[in-house]
């Protein structure tokens, strides 16, 4: 972050301690989450755990929650109970839910919640590795339960749940798929880097197509590797068919161009190229090159160029495929979606947030601890020996409200799960 940009940061910065609007809920409002509500409210899906009831070590006494707090006019309406879990076994406790259709909660533990109903429409395994969330395809879930080496489909619109066995995991070469149940390698046994080969749990390797290059320098210490991956979802594989031309591969075998980044020119290596044309590849070759999340889930492409005087060798970009556009990356800024951005603020454990580049607060928050819709951003304040609490800025109002958790009561990470569209806070 230059100077210039921190001084502007320090005459505008409001801390959060200073702006915030205390506001305590007592209990939740036992109601329906879909109802039919003025177009302003908005509906933030929360997972809570209730310690209250717990005597020392036993926590059979424990209770989790998914619950809906809905706002109207940027004030907190009510919360209401969407599902209950009364057990130890946290379900959505340090694992990551996601909201699909507007109505349902998915886990990465397989688990899946209706909003509409609210109840669990699927329980998957308890506990790290007995399910996983497999992939998404329309309607039909995909869970994957490898101590039982099965396949879990749950279609959400019939509620119709079918089983059919798999191989072990552990036969899955390359890099795995989110859910697991399916990877992705570069070419067959023997063969070239170029081809990228399809791997499933349920059927045998498939070939997905050919022409996925690395052009890699001929300085480069590494000889051989493949084109860059990274899965997109279940359907999709982010890759390259040469430096910097990145392109989506779907498991059926089509590809779709996503953009063509214009790498920096070295006009140095463009004379040497002029005099020995033979060294045209090395124009944008490179010593490695990768394709990874960063910690806000924007998609990174990192290439380090082949060495040249004039040129700067790593360069990184953010890659929007939904837009098929990409921009440098900035280094300081860390994007959150929806035009908002944090960066860490210089000495400090702290971050500043800023929506549509002015910045509306400092604070101290985890990237997992955190929810933006349009004109809008919820965020987790935890700090020892208080409760936890989410704090929630509307752009309307340009004021944040904070509300604790009652005692006893604490927030999982990833509590956050998201915010419902307005279609379906408003339905």
């Amino acid at each position: 972050m230059d100077s210039s940009y921190g001084t502007d940061v320090m005459r505008n910065r409001r801390p959060l301690a200073a702006i915030l609007v205390a506001a305590l809920l007592a209990g939740g409002v036992e109601s329906s989450v879909l109802r039919a509500a003025p177009a302003e409210t908005r509906v933030l899906i929360v997972a809570a755990a209730d310690d209250s009831r717990v005597a020392g070590t036993d926590l059979a006494q424990r209770r989790q929650y998914l619950l809906a707090y809905r706002f109207q006019d940027g004030a907190l309406a009510g919360i209401d109970t969407v599902v209950a879990n009364r057990d130890a076994q946290l379900r959505f406790n340090c694992e990551r839910s996601r909201l699909h259709g507007g109505r349902f909660v998915l886990c990465d533990t397989g688990d899946i919640v209706d909003l509409r109903e609210r109840r669990f429409i699927f329980r998957g395994g308890h506990g790290h590795g007995f399910s996983r969330l497999a992939g998404v395809e329309g309607d039909l879930v995909l869970i994957h339960e490898p101590n039982l080496d099965r396949l879990t489909r749950v279609n959400l619109a019939t509620g119709a749940v079918t089983r059919s066995p798999c191989l072990p995991d552990s036969t899955l070469p390359g890099v795995r798929s989110p859910g697991g149940w399916q990877s992705v390698t570069h070419g067959p046994p023997g063969g070239g880097t170029d081809e990228l080969w399809l791997h499933r749990l349920d059927a045998e390797p498939r070939r997905l197509g050919g022409g996925f290059r690395l052009t890699r320098s001929l300085v480069s210490s590494v000889a051989g590797g493949g084109a860059p991956l990274l899965w997109l979802d279940e359907q999709r594989i982010l890759t390259q068919v040469d430096n910097g031309e990145i392109v989506v591969l779907h498991t059926d075998g089509r590809v779709q161009p996503v953009v063509t980044i214009d790498l920096p020119r070295s006009p140095s290596l463009d004379e040497s190229i002029a005099r020995r044309p033979a060294l045209a590849r090395e124009r944008f070759a490179c010593m490695s090159a990768r394709l990874e999340p960063d910690d806000s889930g924007a998609i990174v492409y990192r290439i380090a160029l082949g060495p040249a005087p004039d040129r700067e060798p790593f360069q990184a970009y953010v890659i929007d495929v939904e837009a098929k556009t990409y921009t440098t990356l900035d280094p300081d800024w860390r994007d959150l979606g929806h035009e908002f951005a944090s960066a860490r603020h210089a000495g400090e454990d702290r971050w500043i947030l800023r929506h549509r580049g002015e910045a509306v607060a400092e604070v101290r928050f985890a990237l997992a601890d955190q929810a933006t819709a349009p004109e809008a951003i919820a965020i987790v304040e935890r700090a020892p020996g208080e409760p936890d609490a989410i704090a929630i800025w509307f752009s309307a109002s340009d004021r944040w409200t904070r509300i604790p958790v009652a005692p006893g009561w604490w927030l999982p990470p990833h509590a956050l799960v998201g915010w419902l569209p307005a279609a379906a806070s408003s339905s």
